[in-house]
């Protein structure tokens, strides 16, 4: 009896801990070339932005950046091209910030990046403690990423018109994934805000603000900014209001309510094409 009840204990235990294992993986396989840092990997959901996929394919980045490496006949260096390719990613940081191998000043090096001139809600801040939809912005820039690397995609950094910018040693740029422009989708959909810091620097000053005002009546979008997350003033569905949970910064994460909890960007808001009506992108 002791002999059978102890075989049967050796078959349920491996699976018990793999099925622990396999609960713990926090969103999927991950390749060797990416580093969540812990974070929770959203499923990925193709989100309808009009008027950034129409900007974007008028830019064509991928083109862009190729006609660099003809004219200057080898790969294109940041910190002097002003352009590049993410050749590997090391760590998702929060939503406007990630850490990612690059060619800069003549190497190869792990570079933190900050999105140019958008700033998405905090997580972990050190004055600013944690706001609600931070936790959100995270999970859907990984999202953005991680499908790319995942799917051999290039993810191209931009600088603004005359240089590099550099903040807290973070190289700020535009990000683009798959040729579209990461910082107006964000700033679109409302889960960044946009804000000038030097529109000498800014290569889409005029854009990235239509971009921030286009999810209106006049686009099939609810009644003032209702489908925009920040501007219409919604409820994080993972975050504690009332108390000491209301607008006002706070020094530890205690306002949210999951930390293993996973946004469905499909509900993030209508997913309608960009009407024809639409004036032309300049």
């Amino acid at each position: 009896m002791k002999r059978g009840r102890l075989l049967s204990m050796l078959t349920i235990v491996p699976a018990l801990i793999g099925l622990t294992l396999t609960s713990c993986g926090g969103g999927g396989t991950s390749t060797p070339s990416t580093s969540s840092g812990g974070s929770n990997v959203a499923e990925y959901v193709d989100i309808k932005t009009p008027y950034t996929e129409k900007f974007s394919r008028e830019i064509d980045i991928e083109k862009k950046l190729a006609d660099k490496e003809a004219d200057i006949g080898h790969k294109a260096d940041f910190k002097y091209d002003l352009i590049t390719e993410v050749k590997s990613i090391d760590h998702y940081t929060d939503g406007d910030t990630f850490t990612a191998n690059i060619l800069y000043e003549g190497k190869t090096k792990s570079q933190a990046l900050r999105f140019y001139n958008v700033d998405t809600p905090e997580t972990h801040h050190q004055d600013k403690g944690t706001e609600p939809w931070g936790m959100a912005a995270a999970q859907f820039t990984e999202m953005k990423l991680k499908e790319a690397v995942d799917n051999n995609k290039k993810i191209i950094l931009e600088a603004g018109k005359t240089g590099v910018e550099t903040t807290y040693n973070r190289v700020v740029a535009y990000i683009w994934v798959d040729g579209i422009l990461l910082n107006m989708q964000l700033v679109e959909i409302g889960l960044g805000t946009y804000g000038e810091n030097n529109k000498y620097q800014e290569r889409y000053l005029k854009q990235m603000e239509e971009a921030s005002n286009y999810r209106l009546p006049k686009n099939g979008y609810a009644p003032e900014f209702q489908d925009n997350i920040l501007k219409s003033g919604k409820d994080d569905p993972n975050w504690t209001y009332g108390n000491n949970c209301g607008s006002a910064a706070i020094e530890v994460n205690v306002c949210i309510k999951d930390h293993d909890y996973k946004y469905d960007f499909r509900e993030v808001g209508p997913q309608h094409e960009i009407p024809s009506e639409t004036a032309s992108l300049k």
